[in-house]
């Protein structure tokens, strides 16, 4: 097994470290956290189901493609609950039906479960990023603005504003990056792992913060 592997194992692994923060503040946690915790319980038991058939040498792919409708409709949803402005909401709402409508006829007519559902992660990656800018255009409108570190929501607002942007261009364009050389392919694989590191280490920080107010 080569460094590139173990490096994409052990950061896909960091996962575990929100989610045992989750568990164990799970009683303390507001709305939004406890549908944080639930999605990446969700996530942990996936990537061990895909590290297993990985080892195995088994097709994984179609895992995957099935696990993204529990992330584009989990992670929308929290922020439709947190938003206070009725619009975002809106949006938001329309966001997840419009994701769930790309990923059925996606996964059922066109791409399939066997093949990398690029179509879906491109409408699923754009949709957090324009549901993450409005966090933060709300969060500007707001007066308490003190202690912003504080906030749960803008942790996980930043973290996964910057792995969606590096997602939409390492996943969307999965078809495309396939075809180049190997060593190329596994350093862009290395970025994703990175990316993947620095998510759950900002999930942690989110878990570990004493917001100012529960919603």
């Amino acid at each position: 097994m080569g460094f590139y592997s173990i490096f994409a194992y052990v950061t896909t692994l960091s996962v575990i470290i929100p989610t045992l923060l989750a568990f164990f503040k799970l009683k303390s946690l507001d709305t939004s956290l406890r549908l944080l915790s639930l999605y990446l319980t969700i996530t942990t038991l996936k990537e061990f189901v895909c590290i297993y058939y990985s080892y195995n040498q088994w097709h994984n792919i179609h895992i995957y493609n099935a696990f993204r409708i529990v992330e584009f409709f989990i992670m929308p949803f929290i922020y439709y609950k947190s938003f206070t402005n009725k619009k975002f909401k809106e949006i938001t709402k329309y966001a997840i039906v419009l994701i769930i409508s790309v990923y059925l006829v996606n996964l059922l007519f066109i791409q399939g479960p066997f093949k990398f559902n690029t179509y879906t992660i491109i409408t699923g990656r754009i949709s957090l990023i324009i549901i993450t800018l409005l966090y933060f255009f709300e969060l500007l409108q707001k007066v308490e603005t003190t202690s912003l570190y504080r906030e749960p929501m803008l942790w996980i607002s930043t973290g996964l504003l910057f792995y969606s942007i590096g997602s939409f261009l390492i996943h969307g364009l999965y078809d495309l990056h396939s075809n180049f050389p190997p060593d190329l392919s596994r350093k862009i694989w290395a970025i994703n792992s990175i990316l993947n590191l620095f998510l759950n280490l900002i999930y942690s920080i989110a878990f570990l913060c004493k917001p100012q107010s529960q919603k």
